[in-house]
């Protein structure tokens, strides 16, 4: 929902990049209460913290914080962007942890894609 919506209010980003950092950021940090309602902030951040989803975990907590830092603090367009594509592109490997395979099958999505590309553009040159 949250991504849509950004997706949905792209100008925003260009004219009020502040704006758009701070409701995109809340709308990720009430998502994350939201699930600690359901499961209890306890198992929620045990989960979170577990071996297999600590570096989404961290990437996405951490780009959290600088995508604020980066609107509020410093104004910056670019490093807004940055980091919302950060949040988002972390939060999507987190919730792929939660699939069984997800994340596997996606590395070998990525691996045979960049090995038939890598091939394709030696063939033409």
């Amino acid at each position: 929902t949250c991504l849509g919506l950004a997706i949905f209010f792209v100008p925003i980003i260009v004219f009020a990049p502040a704006k758009f950092a701070f409701f995109f950021t809340c709308g990720n940090i009430f998502l994350l209460c939201g699930t600690m309602f359901l499961v209890g902030p306890t198992r929620q951040l045990k989960s979170m913290f577990d071996k297999s989803r600590l570096t989404a975990t961290i990437l996405y907590t951490t780009s959290l914080v600088f995508t604020l830092i980066a609107a509020i603090k410093f104004g910056s367009l670019m490093m807004v962007m940055f980091f919302t594509c950060v949040q988002i592109v972390s939060f999507i490997w987190y919730v792929l942890s939660y699939i069984p395979f997800a994340r596997t099958v996606i590395k070998t999505i990525y691996n045979r894609t960049c090995s038939f590309l890598g091939l394709f553009f030696r063939r033409s040159s």
